[in-house]
């Protein structure tokens, strides 16, 4: 009885979800900008992060090229944390031309996309495994997709998102969305 009664809590508090599979449901953001790799690895492994969602349009810095896809991903590896690219399902620069208006992505209609979709599913599913952070280019989750596109979209599943600042700063979903 008190396994049941413990298993619900969890239920509940959305640490296991209807699957019965382990998972948080928090989810972190990052902006790599700001860093070089070792700096970025301490931020990660300070939030205990075992995956990296790359959710860049295109998996390559002009400025930063030890965030290229490759190279970030070999690095990550070497310390046991998982790399996986979803900018073909959450980018901000999508292919399909109905997520446009007058030549502008529209987010709210890329919202509805079901290739959009699709990488929040994997996304999700990933937390069963891994406690994730998303990663783009920007140093502020305020002026980047990953706040604007991808957390909107995720806050309506009973996820706990926290954008990483540094070592130290971290910011709830909730409190930056104010300011948007």
């Amino acid at each position: 009885m008190e396994s049941i009664c413990s298993l619900n809590i969890l239920k509940k508090s959305g640490v296991i979800r209807n699957s019965g599979k382990f998972m948080s449901n928090e989810l972190f953001t990052i902006g790599y900008s700001p860093h070089i790799l070792d700096s970025f690895l301490r931020v990660l492994k300070k939030h205990k992060i075992t995956a990296v969602a790359d959710v860049r349009s295109s998996p390559y810095s002009q400025f930063k090229p030890e965030f290229n896809k490759d190279q970030l991903t070999e690095f990550l590896n070497q310390h046991g944390i998982a790399y996986v690219f979803l900018g073909d399902f959450c980018g901000a620069r999508v292919e399909d031309q109905s997520c446009y208006v007058n030549g502008k992505v529209n987010y709210t209609l890329v919202g509805e996309n079901p290739k959009f979709k699709e990488g929040l599913k994997r996304i999700i599913n990933g937390m069963e495994k891994y406690r994730i952070a998303l990663m783009c280019a920007e140093k502020d989750p305020i002026t980047c997709h990953r706040t604007i596109l991808v957390c909107r979209n995720l806050t309506d599943k009973g996820i706990d998102i926290k954008h990483i600042g540094n070592v130290q700063k971290l910011w709830h979903y909730a409190i930056l969305t104010e300011t948007i």
